[in-house]
């Protein structure tokens, strides 16, 4: 999963919703919210997140939580990208400076 790459970038946004925390997800209540990813690219998600040790399986049940892990790299992930998106203000300028602060 690349934090920085916009097809990915819907999916992140679908594992940060809340219910996900809750109820755990699977690959069908994945697939709704984007509408872009077939079952099979999913599938493979999901085998590379537990692979890294970001999601974990509920046994006997097609369901996955995100590990603490998960859960630390996701939300660093989400800052990071939002950094990206919002370059941080400009201070003000030379000239401002001597308008606003004389020497």
């Amino acid at each position: 999963m690349n934090f920085f790459s916009a097809a990915d970038q819907s999916l992140i946004e679908t594992l940060a919703r809340g219910e996900f925390n809750l109820r755990g997800f699977q690959n069908k209540s994945l697939r709704a919210h984007p509408r872009e990813k077939t079952s099979r690219q999913v599938s493979r998600l999901f085998k590379s997140l537990r692979l890294h040790g970001l999601a974990k399986k509920v046994g006997h049940t097609y369901r996955y939580y995100l590990t603490s892990l998960g859960k630390y790299h996701h939300h660093h992930g989400i800052e990071t990208q939002e950094s990206r998106s919002h370059p941080p203000a400009r201070t003000c300028t030379v000239a401002l400076i001597h308008v606003f602060c004389p020497i």
